[in-house]
């Protein structure tokens, strides 16, 4: 249909919001097509000299596109080996010998269907077919490397590091004098992270070996700010300074992974942390966030692995796991119904776990962001909120707290001589699906989690019972849920408690799967009914 030229093309840089600056561009062009379906066909060779990783190739671009054909080939000296790994497809492959001793290997794919997006999806590399290519030997601007394994990874790592720790003597004095008369080491870990989070900020520069190699620790002393590589690094040299090893630790965060523990390859980590190992416990270290609490991770760096970087080379070490039965979120409301259906309440709220980041960071948002975070995530209608507070406790096992008094108009609805209103506004599930028709993939909950409810409703003077919901359990292998409602003297007492269960879901699970949660979300929405006496 259309030839393009390069004059069709825009440039842009091409890096995340969160980097401060990259050398990083792309060329792209966005096709304006008004009929479906067409076919987009091309073509583009990448030349490297020097390299770390090969980016890896994935042949579908995306959810809801078909494939017809898509062929890698990868051409390099017979002389530099390299590993391949061929996943969610079984990929034709060929290899040839050319001249000047080029080799040449390919990989093809044929007559792929589209994959339709789905809730609750695992991670794409779960999903679509790539081919991963990791260089076995290999120097980069200068820097000798080898990818046999995690441990030759790791011996690069820490070629990249050295010379990279140095401090001048007042910034040594002052971290001593700061540690000298506390009774632990965990507790001088502590004093030196929360230092470390107060004199410095993020910023991400990645431009040559300065997206692989950080910043010289005395230049984020004199400068206050680094990316991850740099503020790891610059937490290690303080630790160094007083006698306290600490290692340098490479991560899959969020949607990345370590996912294969036989392989080594760069793609499979995008962050660095500080692993500190004490003599009953070990620490890990988020050096990017200046809120983050002393040793708690979160949801981006828990549940995989992490490749620490010793002096006998990288090991595979697993992060702290939360289960379900660790991220908690707790709700005690006592609410006040008057005879006009409206309603004043109190509602005290605990995370903990993975889910300390439902709360956590919102106290350090100004007021007003605060208010309007609880006016969005209160599902009350009429909600006035008359007095609130967050605040958090504890470190490494961090407690978020939320207290808050409100007013909500017309919370019950009147009808004749009855008041009808819900049980549960405030803690319903929040896994649900649209339909219970079959799934092309396999389902993914990320973490487990447990939702538990207390509420107490004080009945208007005048009325009485007129249905009250029964109590009910549901057991299955994704989760639990119980509840209980029983009136004493004149409250609704209300108890409830929901686990879901984390994991990989196979998709032939998937309508037991939305039966559970079908019931839930139907138990959820009980209504209670009120009569005038």
């Amino acid at each position: 249909m259309k030839a393009l030229k390069m004059s069709d093309f825009y440039d842009s840089s091409s890096y995340q919001d969160f980097v401060f600056f990259s050398d990083d561009r792309a060329k792209m062009f966005a096709p304006n097509m008004k009929d479906y379906p067409y076919t987009v066909e091309y073509e583009y060779e990448i030349q490297r000299n020097g390299f770390v990783h090969i980016e890896s190739w994935f042949p579908v671009p995306g959810f809801f596109v078909a494939v017809e054909e898509a062929t890698l080939t990868y051409k390099t000296p017979a002389n530099l080996d390299f590993k391949p790994k061929a996943e969610n497809y079984t990929f034709v492959y060929g290899e040839s010998k050319g001249q000047k001793d080029i080799n040449s290997h390919q990989w093809t794919l044929k007559n792929f269907k589209a994959v339709k997006r789905e809730s609750y999806m695992p991670r794409y590399h779960s999903v679509l077919p790539f081919v991963l290519l990791a260089p076995v030997l290999f120097e980069y601007q200068g820097f000798k490397g080898d990818f046999t394994n995690w441990s030759t990874y790791g011996k690069w790592v820490n070629s990249l590091l050295a010379q990279r720790m140095s401090l001048t003597e007042p910034s040594v004095a002052k971290i001593k004098e700061l540690t000298a008369n506390l009774p632990s080491d965990r507790e001088k870990v502590k004093a030196v992270y929360q230092y470390m989070q107060n004199k410095t900020r993020y910023i991400a520069v990645m431009e040559g070996i300065g997206g692989l190699q950080p910043m010289l620790a005395s230049d984020v002393d004199k400068f206050g700010y680094g990316d991850c590589k740099a503020l790891s690094n610059y937490a290690r040299t303080l630790l160094a300074a007083i006698g306290i090893p600490s290692f340098y630790t490479t991560i899959g965060a969020d949607k990345a992974m370590v996912r294969y523990a036989d392989f080594a390859s760069k793609d499979q980590t995008n962050h660095v942390i500080l692993t500190v190992p004490l003599d009953n416990d070990t620490i890990f270290l988020e050096c990017t966030n200046p809120y983050a609490p002393f040793g708690y991770l979160g949801v981006g760096s828990s549940n995989r692995k992490a490749i620490m970087i010793t002096d006998d080379g990288g090991k595979v070490v697993n992060m702290p796991h939360y289960s379900a039965a660790d991220n908690v979120f707790s709700q005690s409301l006592r609410l006040e119904i008057s005879p006009n259906g409206n309603a004043t309440g109190e509602l005290n709220v605990s995370a903990k776990g993975l889910r300390f980041e439902d709360l956590g960071f919102i106290r350090v948002a100004p007021e007003k962001d605060q208010k309007d975070y609880l006016l969005r995530r209160l599902p009350v209608n009429n909600l006035e909120i008359e007095k609130f507070e967050f605040r958090n406790e504890g470190d490494q096992h961090p407690v978020a707290y939320l207290d808050v008094k409100f007013k909500a108009g017309k919370y019950g609805d009147l009808s004749g001589n009855r008041i009808f209103f819900p049980l549960n506004n405030l803690d319903k599930s929040e896994v649900s699906f649209s339909s219970k028709k079959g799934r092309a993939t396999d389902l993914y909950i990320p973490f487990g989690k447990t939702n538990e409810a207390r509420f107490e409703f004080i009945l208007p003077a005048g009325y009485d019972i007129d249905f009250l919901p029964k109590s009910e359990t549901v057991e299955s292998p994704y989760g639990y849920y119980a509840f209980t409602c029983e009136l004493v003297d004149n409250k609704i007492l209300y108890s409830r408690k929901l686990v879901i269960n984390g994991g990989t879901f196979k998709k032939e699970e998937y309508p037991h799967l939305y039966d559970f949660f079908d019931k839930v979300g139907k138990l959820d929405n009980a209504k209670v009914v009120l009569k005038k006496i």
